[in-house]
């Protein structure tokens, strides 16, 4: 609003005991600044903040000045009849100076947080305000468009020397709000990441670093652990998933500490049925386990729980993992099992977990959960693990390896990428399922019509970009162990295998057809198919399945979209003997390799479903503004506000 148009008495309420910074552009400012200064006084003083001095007195003058201004050169004049004893004691016993209601700050440029303004040189300390005023003289627009490089923000700013702001339309601000996002993150850069949690920087302090080893000794003939042919199917970086546990304010903290030992202590325990979790990569066929332990730590938050929670920034959350989380292969000579236990000051804790994925897929990590919270709490039957994926799908050399890395490099690419999490409730899911049902066919499972549907909304996010429609490949893991005659119960390793359906440009891509496709191709992966994985054609029927899926993105250009589903792993009720995590996460991605990823992943209450989206920067924006997908689903919303009526 206009600052100037305003009566003395509008002024004055405005004004009123604020922290008030005045920008400098013309002369007028000082009028301005010496006017808040006289009505604020002392208690509330006024900063004046220039670029230069070009528009004040000559810098060697400002001495002078300064001592026009001051009580002590008020007494350095001498008064008629005073006598030299007099004056000098006055002099002495006179403050240097009075306090003052206005004060300069030079700086060449600034950025506004949340309690102010950052100046250049002071990033750890704001520049308090709680009102700035642009004393801009003539020519208001062009003067505010000056302060930012950003065309956009040019645009706001010019609309704000209107007496009163105006709100847009609904549909503009729609349009805008994505624009508005990438101008903070390219503008602000390190600065808005960090106000996205808290103003005051959130950090996450490493507090100690140790090896929990198996309480008891793994035996010489467990030394080497050989991994099974589909351990050389997937992807082998660190699999991350992080659970955050809140605490009652009733919590005493002398149960911290007693949590604390208590995880370590379990993990001890579980470790010995889990052995090759506490070994290290010895190379791509096996796991060294000598029992070197679980690379373990333990860090400090410095905030609440809740506060983090309650709007979480999602490129923050690989800080609650342990090490420099990177999506690179494990090498020889590293731990498959890293765990970081992050403590809030309210009590609350966050368990970050990273483990191989060459030995674990997600299953076979909600095995390794139930078992160690099942110790944790005391439990009679304990949990142990099934090592049948070794001896189902033996091998001595890396030409499933080999194949397998030919595909997914195929499929992955990198760029700028952003990740959002997208929340289907089960009303939603439910609409979504009548949508797709024709009558005579099978209603489709939850996981099916939400991939159909995230399937044909990155579609048409991807034709608005490119202006035509192209062709279309989705992807889909696999879980064997359903589909296996052998009791796989409690089955570690990576018994999982890859579903592929496309959508040519030529075929319907509403969703009953979609829905048709997904569900096609990941019912083509039964029995049979995997009595042909086993017999003595299944070397040939795995390398020619990979090859033909990688050819068609590679040679017949299908924008690929990869899915992977952790519903029914039941993270959620990985318990303790605190209670069940408030939220299950996994991370954000930013110019991740791993572009066009979509994890679902159950929710808290309810059969609702979480989808972690990572695309590409533009396809995003599109899909932020799919109209369909806005009516059914929520975008990252706090883990707080999530309950039972807000999933129905």
């Amino acid at each position: 609003m206009d600052y100037v148009a305003m009566d003395n008495d509008v002024a004055a309420e405005l004004i009123k005991e604020k922290r008030v910074t005045v920008v400098v552009f013309q002369k007028s400012a000082v009028d301005i600044a010496a006017e808040v200064a006289s009505k604020n006084g002392a208690s509330h003083p006024c900063t004046l903040l220039f670029k230069t001095v070009h528009w004040t007195v000559p810098e060697h003058l400002l001495s002078l000045a300064f001592r026009g201004l001051n009580r002590f050169t008020e007494l350095m004049v001498h008064k008629q009849g005073e006598g030299f004893f007099l004056w000098l004691l006055a002099l002495l016993l006179s403050p240097l100076s009075q306090d003052g209601s206005l004060f300069l700050k030079k700086s060449q440029s600034f950025s506004f947080c949340e309690n102010g303004l950052m100046v250049e040189g002071e990033f750890r300390r704001p520049l308090l305000s709680d009102i700035v005023i642009f004393a801009t003289g003539y020519k208001v627009d062009e003067k505010l468009k000056s302060i930012f490089k950003s065309t956009f923000y040019q645009k706001c700013i010019a609309r704000s020397s209107a007496p009163f702001y105006g709100l847009p339309r609904i549909s503009k601000m729609e349009e805008e709000v994505m624009e508005w996002e990438k101008c903070k993150r390219s503008d602000a850069k390190e600065i808005y990441r960090r106000s996205c949690v808290k103003y005051c920087e959130m950090e996450v302090e490493i507090i100690s670093t140790q090896h929990i080893k198996p309480s008891s000794l793994t035996p010489q003939h467990l030394k080497i652990f050989k991994l099974s042919l589909l351990d050389q199917f997937i992807p082998s970086p660190y699999a991350p998933i992080i659970l955050f546990y809140p605490t009652d304010e009733s919590t005493s903290h002398l149960e911290i500490p007693r949590r604390l030992e208590l995880l370590k202590k379990s993990l001890s325990n579980t470790l010995t049925s889990f052995y090759p979790l506490a070994g290290k990569i010895r190379n791509d066929l096996s796991i060294e386990c000598s029992d070197q332990g679980a690379y373990y730590v333990e860090a400090g938050v410095n905030c609440r729980l809740n506060e983090f929670l309650n709007q979480p920034d999602l490129l923050f959350l690989p800080r609650f993992l342990p090490r420099e989380f990177i999506l690179d292969e494990p090498t020889a000579g590293t731990y498959v099992t890293n765990i970081q236990v992050n403590m809030f000051e309210c009590g609350g804790i966050a368990i970050g977990i990273c483990i191989s994925h060459k030995i674990l897929d997600g299953a076979a990590l909600s095995t390794f959960l139930k078992a160690w919270t099942a110790t944790a709490r005391g439990c009679k039957e304990a949990i142990y693990p099934n090592f049948i994926a070794t001896s189902l799908f033996p091998t001595d050399d890396l030409w499933l390896r080999d194949s397998s890395l030919v595909m997914w490099g195929s499929l992955f690419r990198k760029g700028k990428s952003i990740t959002r999490r997208m929340i289907f409730g089960t009303s939603s899911i439910a609409a979504l399922k009548a949508q797709a049902t024709i009558p005579g066919r099978q209603c489709p499972t939850r996981v099916e019509a939400v991939s159909a549907f995230l399937w044909k909304c990155t579609m048409d996010a991807s034709k608005g970009k490119n202006g035509f429609q192209r062709p279309s490949l989705l992807t889909h893991l696999v879980n064997l162990r359903r589909r296996m005659v052998q009791p796989t119960e409690n089955s570690t390793g990576n018994l999982l295998w890859i579903a592929s359906a496309k959508s040519k440009v030529e075929n319907k891509s509403d969703l009953p057809d979609l829905v048709g496709r997904v569900r096609e191709a990941i019912s083509r992966v039964d029995g049979d198919f995997l009595k042909k994985l086993g017999d003595d054609k299944g070397k040939s029927l795995m390398c020619e399945t990979l090859r033909e899926i990688g050819d068609l993105v590679s040679k017949e250009g299908l924008d690929h979209f990869g899915f992977s589903s952790w519903c029914k792993f039941g993270f959620y009720e990985a318990d303790f003997g605190w209670g069940k995590p408030a939220w299950v996460s996994s991370f954000g991605m930013e110019n991740s390799v791993y572009m066009n990823l979509i994890i679902l992943v159950d929710t808290r209450f309810g059969d609702g479903i979480e989808a972690w989206v990572t695309l590409d920067e533009q396809d995003m924006a599109i899909l932020e503004r799919d109209e369909e997908l806005l009516r059914l689903a929520m975008f990252d919303p706090s883990p707080l506000m999530i309950s039972k009526s807000a999933l129905n």
